[in-house]
């Protein structure tokens, strides 16, 4: 078979030679070529597994503090349920002084009456005793 090149006439044969010889001279370059890639993945590997080093540095400083916070989020929960009691307690506290007040202050006048109504018996009494 003759084929048509760059107006040339060659035969099979020489284009198969021709070729043959093109990727033997491309076959150093070709293994450079190779050799540049099979780099670039060992470094991509190699940033790959710095980055995931990383993160899972990064994933047990946070694991380590979970529990640190779990402990204060049970002191603060204690906390607030300490301070809703207590409030619970002062608020009940504040409903029973002024009926205590009240109860107080009506017998304090209760017994401020029976101390004027005392008072005026005892007067009575002076005045029979002098008489």
């Amino acid at each position: 078979a003759i084929h048509k090149m760059e107006g040339e006439e060659i035969d099979g044969t020489s284009a198969a030679v021709k070729a043959n010889q093109d990727l033997e001279l491309d076959l150093p370059h070709l293994q450079r070529a190779l050799c540049d890639l099979s780099l670039e993945v060992e470094k991509a590997q190699a940033r790959v597994l710095s980055t995931v080093e990383a993160r899972h540095a990064e994933f047990l400083a946070a694991a380590d503090q979970v529990s640190g916070l779990r402990s204060s989020i049970l002191g603060l929960r204690s906390d607030l349920q300490m301070a809703t009691m207590l409030l619970a307690q002062e608020t009940s506290a504040k409903e029973v002084v002024p009926q205590q007040i009240k109860e107080a202050s009506s017998r304090h006048a209760l017994l401020k009456d029976e101390l004027a109504a005392l008072d005026a018996s005892t007067q009575v009494i002076r005045v029979v005793i002098d008489v």
